[in-house]
């Protein structure tokens, strides 16, 4: 029944926080000092909204925090699960300890500059070619151009 599902999520949540305990440290010192407010959403995910004059040009999720320019009111439904996909492929990861984290956060860059690459000629996003966007939903993470 409906308890089942929500002991699960419960689980799953305390699974994540604990896989992927390492890397927030380093996200929560980073939110603050470029203006980021913290806030903790469901299934474990942080959001850290409003962050300014960062040095990375985009949104990301480290760990099962997610790093935005955008306010938290303007954060989707459909982004948020997207970004809660990618919180659990770090977790999936870190059950390989942190050097699964840090060979994932690799294997997510060299995928994204290998589609950068290939984006020059096809015109698309470049996160298209990206296997880790495509798993957490190309569409429910604002990649429309694919």
């Amino acid at each position: 029944g409906w308890w089942c599902i929500c002991a699960v999520t419960a689980c799953w949540g305390r699974a994540l926080a604990a896989l992927n305990s390492w890397v927030p440290a380093s996200a929560f010192a980073y939110a603050p000092r470029y203006g980021g407010v913290c806030r903790r959403v469901r299934r474990g995910l942080t959001i850290c909204s409003r962050i300014h004059d960062a040095p990375h040009p985009r949104d990301v999720t480290v760990g099962n925090v997610y790093l935005t320019h955008q306010k938290f009111s303007d954060v989707s439904p459909a982004q948020r699960r997207h970004e809660a996909k990618h919180s659990d492929q770090w977790a999936v990861a870190g059950a390989a300890g942190p050097q699964g984290q840090i060979l994932f956060a690799a294997s997510y860059l060299g995928h994204w500059v290998s589609g950068w690459l290939t984006s020059r000629v096809t015109g698309k996003d470049p996160e298209c070619y990206v296997i880790h966007e495509q798993l957490a939903g190309l569409s429910d993470g604002g990649y429309t151009k694919c």
